[in-house]
C-alpha cells in the first residue's frame, strides 16, 4: 500500500502505457459490436430484414462504449 488515493495514482500514471492499454481495451470492447454491425448489414443485404436490427444494435453498442471510455478518460483527470 502506498497510502495514496486512487485519484492521486491515476493522475500520476504515465500517458504512454495508459494510451497503449486504452487502445487495446477499446479494441476488445468494440470488436463484437462492429462484427454485429458488419454481419447484420450483410444479412440485410441478403434478404433478412432482421439483420438491420442486429447491425443497428451492434453499432450503437460500439459507439456507446467508445464514448463512455472517452468520457471516463476526460473526467478522471
Amino acid at each position: 500500500m502506498t497510502g495514496a488515493s486512487p485519484i492521486e495514482i491515476a493522475s500520476t500514471a504515465p500517458w504512454g502505457p495508459t494510451l497503449a492499454a486504452g487502445v487495446r481495451a477499446i479494441a476488445v470492447l468494440i470488436l463484437p459490436g462492429l462484427a454485429a454491425a458488419w454481419f447484420g448489414r450483410q444479412a440485410h443485404e441478403f434478404g433478412q430484414p432482421r439483420g438491420r436490427t442486429a447491425a443497428a444494435a451492434g453499432l450503437a453498442i460500439a459507439v456507446a462504449l467508445v464514448l463512455l471510455n472517452i468520457a471516463a478518460a476526460i473526467f478522471s483527470r
